[in-house]
């Protein structure tokens, strides 16, 4: 599990692809990064509350057997239309 904030306000982060075997990414835990492009595994079965806010993502990877269809609710960050 990513852990509450475990890597906010890394400004030097703009792209990341967590690694298979991650079950949850917790409270605020991308929150204020430079985050544009997220690479979710499919092993993820719940996002916290803002894990992606306050960042400005244009794109969202999520294998088609993981079973988040729709993250806004989730990430409170700008996402452009997909």
């Amino acid at each position: 599990m990513l852990k509450k904030k475990e890597i906010s306000m890394n400004n030097k982060i703009s792209s990341i692809t967590l690694p298979e075997g991650i079950k949850s990414i917790g409270y605020s835990a991308f929150e204020y990064n430079k985050l544009r492009t997220v690479t979710i595994p499919s092993s993820v079965s719940r996002i916290e509350y803002s894990a992606f806010g306050k960042n400005r993502l244009t794109k969202i990877i999520i294998p088609p057997n993981n079973n988040f269809s729709d993250l806004r609710p989730y990430t409170a960050s700008l996402i452009s239309p997909l």
